[in-house]
């Protein structure tokens, strides 16, 4: 477990936690915290999700996520290189980057025969599993930019340093797609 009393009261805004890539700390004017993928979480009342943001899971750089299911999980501009890459080089995977499986256009109709239902599991399976392995890419993202920074460091820190951009998630796309072929994600 991440997290102590006298850590906890240290985060003052939101920090990148840099051994598993998530977001922690006070992210909010009421005083909410978020807590990182390694720390318990605590339930916001009213929201799907207990968190304002998180890093963006190709990029690692900019941000996405919020306290909707409707979230998307990879930042704009993440999205549109991975809607424009070339078929060629997408080695037939289309990125789940949505929270929810139906932003994704993965679901099961029940209206549907069992021969389309169970294509459509499959997708599902497939779309949760690429989902699996784009957080543990993040992770690995963030781990790599931040080696040799502290272990919490400032949102806005990690903003400066790391600006993101479009050269930055083509460049993150290629490298995703390479570890995913090679296995490294599973």
């Amino acid at each position: 477990m991440c997290r102590s009393a006298s850590l906890r009261s240290a985060l003052t805004g939101p920090f990148v936690h840099v051994p598993c890539g998530g977001i922690r700390g006070y992210v909010d004017y009421v005083g909410r915290y978020q807590s990182c993928p390694c720390e318990p979480r605590e339930e916001w009342d009213g929201h799907d999700v207990s968190e304002k943001f998180q890093l963006c899971v190709v990029c690692a750089q900019d941000t996405a996520g919020g306290p909707s299911r409707w979230s998307w999980l990879a930042c704009d501009t993440c999205r549109l290189q991975a809607e424009s890459f070339p078929p060629d080089q997408a080695f037939g995977l289309t990125l789940p980057l949505g929270r929810h499986s139906i932003m994704n256009q993965r679901y099961i109709s029940l209206a549907d025969d069992a021969e389309h239902q169970a294509v459509a599991t499959q997708a599902l399976l497939q779309g949760l599993s690429l989902q699996h392995q784009l957080s543990t890419w993040r992770a690995r993202e963030v781990r790599r930019l931040g080696a040799g920074l502290a272990d919490n460091v400032p949102h806005s820190t990690w903003k400066q340093r790391f600006p993101g951009g479009t050269a930055v998630s083509r460049d993150a796309l290629v490298r995703f797609h390479a570890a995913v072929l090679a296995g490294e994600l599973a």
